[in-house]
């Protein structure tokens, strides 16, 4: 937690918190609620769920090292940019493979992220530009037992942080030293920001009109697949039950349908583990696949199809 001597330093530059809610792109707080900081008012009403961040962050890095590896150099390492306006205290600084990475913990009740928030993107951006480091991990506590760590491309050249840096000058310069006040309350999202920052990220793509199309007729085709298999199910079951204890039916003479027992034999993979654990682990084979997945109630939200 900052100390007050840190909290008066932070009234003087933006800091990498600061940024993604000046552009639009956080959904925490409005660019009004910056300002007051800045003119030393504080609005923001700490949370239990803040303190609870607070307090679990020691645990979350130490699970977040023995993930990646390295250690911890720097606990809130405070630091100013050459231009003397940007500042970024990062959660912790860790040395790893003999280079310095930015680690930043969160805490969330969500699952596992598919990608990054944007507004966390940029913030970590910010902190590697204001203390000269090219790379960075978010450490996220997901619900209350899986810690999960992001590798973040950062790239400090790409025309979006530029712009980004270049937007968040104009706002110090005409809301700070000129002392213009914002409106009041948070405006639209900042859809052009974030689609770039997606798009920089290289995970993930925007869905044009036609893939739109074709993930639709995929929806309806499984919701289709899935009544048909429901109709199979039940329908087999009828036939069982007519054959009852009988294994054949015939029909002139000639067999249409069997229900015999069988026995086969499989390999118990999880008791063989549990009684040779060592032994187990000198045949285990990890192999890379892609899973993939269509998140049908985000299909149909744009789609209107009923799954």
């Amino acid at each position: 937690m900052l100390t007050p001597e840190q909290i008066a330093i932070r009234r003087q530059t933006l800091g990498a918190s600061d940024a993604p809610i000046i552009l639009g792109i956080s959904p925490w707080s409005n660019e009004h609620d910056i300002w007051m900081s800045k003119q030393g008012i504080d609005v923001t009403n700490e949370s239990q769920a803040m303190r609870l961040g607070n307090y679990l962050q020691r645990g979350i890095a130490m699970e977040a090292i023995n993930q990646v590896g390295g250690s911890i150099i720097a606990d809130d390492p405070h630091a100013v940019h050459a231009n003397g306006w940007a500042a970024a205290t990062p959660d912790c600084i860790i040395r790893q493979d003999e280079r310095n990475v930015i680690l930043e913990i969160k805490c969330t009740h969500e699952k596992a992220w598919d990608v990054v928030p944007e507004h966390y993107i940029l913030q970590v951006h910010w902190q590697c530009w204001v203390h000269g480091i090219e790379q960075a991990y978010i450490a996220v506590l997901h619900g209350s037992s899986q810690v999960k760590v992001y590798e973040i491309n950062i790239d400090l050249k790409s025309d979006w942080f530029s712009d980004c840096v270049t937007k968040c000058k104009k706002w110090w310069d005409t809301h700070i030293i000129l002392g213009v006040e914002p409106i009041w309350g948070r405006g639209p999202a900042n859809e052009p920001t974030k689609k770039a920052i997606r798009a920089a990220a290289g995970t993930s793509i925007e869905i044009d009109d036609a893939l739109l199309g074709v993930l639709q007729r995929c929806v309806e085709l499984k919701t289709e697949i899935s009544w048909r298999e429901e109709e199979l199910k039940t329908l087999e079951t009828a036939v069982k039950e007519t054959l009852d204890s009988r294994e054949i039916g015939i029909r002139d003479g000639k067999t249409l349908v069997t229900w015999k027992e069988t026995t086969s034999k499989s390999f118990d993979s999880s008791a063989f583990k549990k009684a040779e654990p060592l032994v187990a682990a000198k045949y285990q084979k990890e192999s890379v696949s892609r899973r993939y997945l269509l998140k049908d109630d985000a299909i149909t939200s744009y789609t209107g199809v009923t799954a």
